[in-house]
């Protein structure tokens, strides 16, 4: 009897006992699932913060791609690649006695390729003070400028890869109208730039700043687009004006040779580039940009709920809607446009990187007229 009840005893206090340690165990793996919930929020968190979406990742696997080509591929291959390119816009109609090889090398496929490199370059710097003066802070700016930068090197290459394999063929097509080379090239390039190229380029800046293509509304674009030919007229064809033209400093010649603050400053405007059209190119473009800033910023806020009367209380209103800080946001506006534009100016001014595979190139394509010439 004694043995009976000590028996059920025993395995009543063995129930308990599991009963306690099952539900210690049930917490412990409850407050386990909640902290890596938790976790994986956070890092949800700061991948949205840093807007590392499917974007970013498509653009890395684009640029590790080029990067890899351009170092592992050998210089003949990708040179032979480029003489068989130039044998078949020759095959398409592109007449060497207006685009001659030499030219469509150096005008069209080196200086496009070094066109897309220094906008890349340039891009975080960009992107950096977009979000600043948008009051994102000065971290999570300077991780959006990586993250948005590497986002449009798949619209970068489309870009001026689509620059020179056009712009050779509108070149052409002009000067058998009559034109000569200089302004041929000129009428063709503004041509493409107040067109499609504008499409593209308003993709870049808004996936570049972070507007996801679900976001973007048809009446956003319809605005963005004209804003943007305006800072393309105002900007990049007063920049084209410039081209195979001398340098000229804003500042008086004399300072060049006195002494002191003066002299320095000189140097430094130097460095820059900074002549006239830097400052109207400058002032030009502020205003398009402020335009194009806000249906940007009204885009990532609201989305497809996007409405033209937000577009126009960025404008009057800043970010806080009032007048004071419509100023205050466009001073931002200038600040980035000064920015930008000094930091794109100085790397325009750097020695560009050697392109061997073009030196090839050329190399090839001169053996094979001289081997014309020699069988005539």
């Amino acid at each position: 009897m004694f043995a009976s009840k000590l028996m059920m005893e025993l395995q009543c206090g063995a129930r308990q006992f599991g009963a306690r340690q099952a539900q210690k165990l049930r917490s412990v793996g409850s407050r386990m699932a909640s902290t890596a919930a938790e976790t994986e929020a956070v890092e949800l968190g700061l991948l949205e913060r840093w807007q590392a979406d499917r974007g970013f990742w498509q653009g890395a696997a684009v640029l590790t791609a080029m990067v890899s080509a351009a170092y592992l591929l050998p210089t003949e291959t990708g040179a032979s690649a480029l003489v068989s390119t130039c044998q078949k816009f020759r095959a398409i109609g592109l007449n060497k006695e207006h685009v001659p090889d030499e030219v469509l090398m150096n005008d069209y496929f080196r200086r496009n390729a070094l066109a897309g490199y220094n906008v890349l370059l340039a891009s975080p710097a960009f992107y950096f003070l977009w979000h600043l003066t948008h009051n994102a802070g000065f971290s999570t700016s300077l991780v959006r400028s990586i993250t948005g930068s590497v986002r449009i090197v798949p619209f970068l290459t489309v870009l001026y890869g689509g620059c020179a394999v056009t712009l050779p063929m509108m070149t052409g097509a002009l000067m058998a109208r009559g034109q000569k080379y200089e302004e041929a090239q000129s009428n063709a390039t503004a041509g493409l730039m107040l067109s499609g190229v504008a499409m593209l380029e308003a993709l870049v800046e808004l996936r570049g700043c972070g507007v996801t293509f679900a976001q973007m509304t048809p009446s956003a674009l319809m605005c963005f687009f004209p804003a943007l030919i305006g800072r393309l007229a105002a900007g990049v064809l007063t920049q084209q004006q410039k081209i195979g033209k001398e340098f000229q400093n804003v500042l008086p010649e004399e300072w060049k040779t006195a002494e002191g603050t003066q002299a320095q400053l000189y140097k430094f405007f130097d460095m820059l580039c900074i002549d006239r059209a830097f400052f109207s190119t400058v002032v030009g473009t502020t205003v398009f940009q402020h335009i194009l800033n806000g249906i940007t910023y009204v885009l990532l806020m609201n989305g497809q709920a996007t409405r033209m009367w937000h577009v126009g209380a960025y404008l009057t209103g800043g970010l806080n809607g009032t007048a004071g800080s419509a100023m205050h946001q466009l001073g931002k506006c200038l600040g980035l446009r000064l920015g930008f534009c000094g930091v794109w100016n100085w790397l325009s001014a750097q020695p560009p990187p050697r392109l061997s595979v073009i030196d090839e190139a050329l190399k090839i394509l001169r053996r094979q007229e001289e081997g014309r010439e020699a069988q005539k």
